[in-house]
């Protein structure tokens, strides 16, 4: 007889407390007699062949490193710079663009023309000619109106 920490060769009927090696497989005695270790042909053992196993797994709150990751994406520079000018692809950006003046073909910006008092109502045609040709005047300075 051979013992190896509890694991006995021997072709004698074992004790029920022992592990034994019975040609060449890892066996236990029990009420059904000889049984096999489940699992032990296989390089790695079958989910199915582990008794008293849990029903659940509830996962635990755990973190990682980035180096724990093995498929981690790598990043472009940007993501983590957070600089316009480590984006690649950018588009081209045209220069701000400057209203023209306003013609008699082209609208533009408009100036904003000098103020010219209301006409009260009570005014003689003389008085009304002047204001409209101040009007007229301011219009034409600030480019709204052509001379």
């Amino acid at each position: 007889m051979r013992r190896f920490r509890d694991i006995i060769e021997d072709i004698k009927a074992p004790s029920v407390q022992d592990l034994w090696l019975n040609n060449g497989k890892l066996k236990y005695y029990g009420e059904k007699g000889w049984q096999d270790i489940k699992g032990q042909d296989a390089p790695t053992v079958k989910w199915n062949d582990i008794e008293d196993k849990p029903e659940t797994f509830t996962p635990s709150e755990h973190t990682h490193t980035k180096s724990n990751i093995t498929d981690f994406p790598t990043l472009a520079t940007v993501a983590t710079s957070g600089s316009y000018n480590d984006l690649s692809n950018k588009p081209d950006i045209p220069p701000a663009y400057s209203l023209p003046n306003a013609s008699t073909s082209a609208r533009g910006g408009v100036l904003m023309a000098t103020a010219v008092a209301d006409l009260a109502g009570t005014e003689d045609a003389a008085t009304i000619c002047t204001k409209v040709n101040a009007l007229l005047s301011a219009l034409r300075a600030s480019g709204a109106l052509q001379s």
